[in-house]
């Protein structure tokens, strides 16, 4: 099992997994509130992105989703600035088994 890198990414995660199947926290905004935008790509089992873009669509600061094909998706995702990839990863593949990869880049909200 993979150790977390952020003190952020186990709150995140036990928010995530102790809300109701169809509700899941968006990461909240850090004291300074500054935000993130973290520009998605999304590696599926095949044949599973229509399912995880349908679970990714529920996630509160998510932004736009395509598919791309049966088994990626590309979106963006607002977080505050102290998340980080790996961290985002974590929460993704831990709500949604079908994830193989998640690639993450981030720009500042205003850029």
């Amino acid at each position: 099992m993979r150790k977390f890198r952020s003190l952020a990414v186990p709150f995140l995660l036990a928010a995530a997994l102790t809300l109701a199947p169809r509700a899941y926290a968006a990461p909240s905004r850090s004291s300074e509130g500054t935000m993130l935008v973290a520009s998605l790509v999304v590696e599926t089992l095949p044949g599973k992105a229509t399912t995880v873009v349908e679970r990714m669509g529920r996630i509160s600061g998510m932004g736009p989703i395509a598919g791309d094909g049966d088994h990626r998706i590309t979106a963006e995702w607002k977080v505050p600035e102290s998340d980080n990839p790996e961290g985002l990863s974590e929460v993704l593949r831990a709500m949604n088994p079908e994830i193989l990869e998640v690639f993450a880049t981030f720009e500042g909200e205003g850029e």
